[in-house]
């Protein structure tokens, strides 16, 4: 799996590098004003970032809520993404379970019941939900109720990879935000001056992942994938 894309400041934190620009500064205008919505949703295809976003957005709520947090979020075991175990109590992520082909309803009453709990840092609790459009009719419906009874400081944000695969009733009760893919330009860019990749390359990956950055950086760290995916080509070309 691709690393989360290095940090970079803008308005309201520390915001994933490669990431579509309008859903950032929407995201960070929300925080500053405190106008943040009970439920997101975050819809577009895969390797666009809608997770590390999700990851962040939690980070920068947090952080900008209480002083505690903020000064928790800035120790160093808090500073790996893929380490949820260091973001606290807060925030908690609801995704398939290895050999399981849905998100049960068990998962999500689980899910729901601890986010029900008082804030271990005395602001927000956020439940980020991965690939939301695996949750089971039973699991939706359960997620639906909690969210006709809203809770004060309960952010609850779910990534898809296409909205229609959500029940409407769902999609009604959140913000939209929809996530497009990224020029070749922008990938390019950070592969060479982040990841110090070779400019050719860079160049080649930028184009293949048709504007998807994560997919760039599989293909930059996993030299074997990469070179599948030729393979791959090579006989589509043929």
């Amino acid at each position: 799996m691709a690393k989360t894309p290095l940090k970079t400041k803008t308005l309201g934190g520390a915001w994933p590098a490669l990431a579509n620009q309008a859903a950032v500064d929407f995201l960070a205008s929300n925080i500053s004003q405190g106008k943040v919505a009970q439920a997101y949703i975050f819809a577009g295809p895969p390797d666009l970032g809608k997770f590390s976003l999700a990851t962040s957005f939690a980070r920068n709520l947090l952080t900008s809520d209480s002083t505690l947090a903020a000064e928790f979020l800035e120790r160093p075991q808090a500073n790996d993404s893929s380490d949820f175990s260091a973001l606290s109590g807060d925030i908690h992520i609801l995704q398939v379970e290895e050999g399981k082909k849905n998100i049960s309803i068990e998962q999500t009453r689980a899910f729901i019941k601890i986010l029900g709990f008082s804030s271990f840092l005395n602001s927000y609790k956020i439940g980020i939900i991965r690939e939301a459009e695996k949750l089971s009719i039973e699991a939706a419906n359960s997620l639906l109720k909690t969210l006709e009874e809203s809770q004060p400081k309960v952010v609850i944000i779910l990534t898809v990879n296409d909205l229609n695969s959500l029940p409407s009733t769902l999609v009604s009760r959140s913000q939209i935000l929809y996530f497009y893919p990224l020029s070749s330009d922008l990938i390019y860019d950070y592969l060479v001056k982040e990841e110090k990749c070779d400019r050719n390359l860079a160049r080649d990956l930028a184009n293949l992942s048709a504007g998807r950055p994560l997919r760039a950086l599989m293909f930059f760290q996993d030299s074997e994938a990469y070179a599948d995916y030729l393979k791959i080509a090579k006989v589509f070309l043929d």
